[in-house]
């Protein structure tokens, strides 16, 4: 990421999600800001690409995270929620709609190094016209806890 004089920072991510059924891959960028007038809350905007076999997306993103106000002694615990969503005209291939729900708590445990967990929530909508699809309906392709590594340089 990259951080310029106003104070926006620019944030890359990837992610891949193996299933029982299938795997998707996401790659992202996203601006992210802090809030005026409320110490400690960022709000970011960005666009992902997802893929899923035949199934294509360019989801929105809008994501809004807090550092809890804790005393020195204790690393930085921040508290973060995004919403992913691309409708039919973002979606490709045999896609219909994507939407996607994070919830996520993380601490810093050494400078530019964090630990997180979080709970995820990925739904799908393939184009009608699949007989072995469900017509027009969202099916969960992902609903579980997570974790991970963050680093920044």
């Amino acid at each position: 990421f990259s951080e310029y004089t106003n104070g926006t920072i620019f944030i890359a991510d990837a992610n891949f999600i193996n299933t029982e059924y299938d795997s998707l891959f996401g790659i992202g960028i996203g601006a992210h800001n802090s809030f005026q007038g409320m110490e400690g809350l960022n709000l970011g905007l960005g666009i992902r690409y997802v893929y899923i076999e035949d199934f294509m997306a360019l989801p929105l993103m809008i994501k809004a995270s807090y550092g809890l106000p804790l005393i020195d002694a204790i690393p930085t615990v921040s508290l973060s929620a995004a919403m992913l969503y691309a409708p039919s005209a973002l979606s490709f291939d045999e896609a219909e709609n994507y939407f996607e729900f994070r919830v996520e708590a993380g601490i810093e445990v050494i400078s530019s190094v964090g630990i997180y967990v979080g709970y995820r929530d990925i739904e799908i909508e393939y184009i009608d016209d699949f007989s072995e699809r469900s017509s027009n309906s969202f099916e969960t392709f992902n609903s579980s806890f997570y974790g991970g590594l963050k680093m920044s340089f």
